[in-house]
């Protein structure tokens, strides 16, 4: 039975070790839970036969990681063959999600004809559960507006949002309101540090200024049990040891029986991740 929330990690390649090997030592650590992006499809046979367990979800190509995302025109022969491995693998995978950001030229430039029409299309096209997460907002675009239209676009193939404190904290003086007029639709949580300027994807406690001691009050208050993806992008082994901290900070809020029973994992497992790394297996 799940006694608290489901705490996980992004998971692409690091330091050219395959994102198969990374979830498998995860999984052998006891994390329950991991995003995914989708270079995840490139070694999908060793990333099924070693989740033994796990839950993932998956996020959906950005433009500024794939040059295109759900909403590009000119790019639907690639949307078209990611939606293609997703409704193929995504029982095996243990999919909980897939994850879609609203349509980005409000804050970023992209390439070729965008459109929100084209990305609820393709979205209805996918098998999997579907949720929305909040982006940074601005004169131009208004993430409640826009989850009132995904809702009616979308019907009940949506399930629910994300909820991103980074992108709600760098776009509204006071994210809190909407954190809570939302907080019966979220089935996932982004958490990172950030500061008021820049989405940093860093652990908590080094250059950013994130409340998230508050946030996890409120989450603590609330018994929130769905999940919560620590999209922590570290740059080097030295960010490990501060990326696990974060986690056992998120757990001691969220799940106190996981917290106790990882805290004790942390004395063998944070050494045995950096002398695997070290040793480079992908």
């Amino acid at each position: 039975m799940q006694t608290g929330a489901l705490v996980g990690f992004t998971v692409d390649t690091f330091e050219g070790i395959q994102a198969s090997y990374l979830l498998q030592v995860l999984r052998k650590a006891g994390v329950e839970f991991s995003e995914v992006t989708p270079s995840i499809f490139d070694d999908i046979e060793k990333v099924v036969s070693n989740l033994n367990g796990l839950k993932l979800g998956l996020h959906l190509p950005l433009i500024a990681d794939y040059g295109y995302d759900f909403s590009c025109h000119e790019k639907k022969q690639e949307i078209d063959a990611l939606i293609e491995k997703v409704n193929r693998h995504w029982k095996r995978m243990n999919l909980q999600y897939a994850l879609a950001h609203p349509t980005e030229g409000h804050f970023e430039d992209t390439p070729g004809e965008t459109s929100e029409e084209f990305l609820f299309e393709n979205l209805r096209r996918l098998e999997v559960p579907i949720v929305v997460e909040n982006t940074l907002e601005n004169e131009d675009f208004d993430f409640d507006q826009f989850l009132e239209r995904a809702e009616l676009a979308l019907g009940d193939r949506l399930i629910g949002i994300c909820f991103d404190p980074p992108h709600a904290y760098m776009s509204r003086d006071d994210f809190f309101p909407m954190l809570k007029k939302h907080y019966s639709k979220i089935r996932l949580l982004h958490l990172s540090d950030c500061t008021r300027e820049e989405d940093l994807h860093q652990p908590f406690g080094q250059e950013g200024n994130l409340p998230v001691k508050a946030i996890l009050e409120f989450l603590r208050d609330k018994r929130y049990r769905e999940m919560i993806n620590l999209e922590i992008r570290p740059r080097s082994l030295s960010d490990l040891g501060p990326l696990f901290n974060s986690y056992l900070l998120v757990l001691r809020s969220v799940n106190r029986m996981k917290y106790f029973s990882m805290r004790l994992r942390s004395f063998f497992f944070l050494p045995m991740l950096q002398r695997r790394f070290r040793g480079n297996p992908g």
